[in-house]
């Protein structure tokens, strides 16, 4: 069995953790949504990759009220509402979730346009570079 002391530093270091984790996300979360879709603006939507998407999803899921979601929203360029549709399909895709996903997807439908949504699911994938043969 664990001595009192072993028990109180183990605790300690989990206290820790904890701590550390809350002030990283919500410093994360800080950091402006737009801010955030512009750094993957430009992927392709095959190109996205459940670690770059999830912490957005969970970003995204802090907020559920419908006119907090379309405030934001309002506050995006046409690219950055494109890379905010791609993440919610990804997140979809991912399983990541849902509920919150239909919610801002709904927004973004309705203030970026049908044109968001066919942005994001017709956008081509980058030509691979050549290689010169030799």
């Amino acid at each position: 069995s664990l001595s009192n002391k072993q028990t109180n530093k183990r605790h300690r270091v989990a206290t820790v953790s904890v701590l550390y984790c809350n002030s990283y996300f919500s410093a994360s979360y800080k950091m402006s949504l737009s801010a955030k879709l512009g750094e993957i603006s430009d992927a392709h939507f095959a190109q996205l990759e459940e670690s770059v998407v999830a912490p957005l999803v969970t970003l995204m899921a802090k907020t559920t009220d419908q006119e907090a979601i379309a405030e934001q929203v309002k506050k995006l360029n046409q690219n950055q509402q494109d890379a905010l549709m791609k993440v919610i399909y990804k997140g979809f895709q991912f399983g990541k979730n849902s509920t919150a996903l239909f919610n801002w997807h709904a927004q973004v439908a309705e203030i970026g346009g049908s044109g968001c949504i066919v942005r994001t699911l017709t956008s081509k994938a980058p030509e691979p570079e050549a290689t010169e043969e030799e």
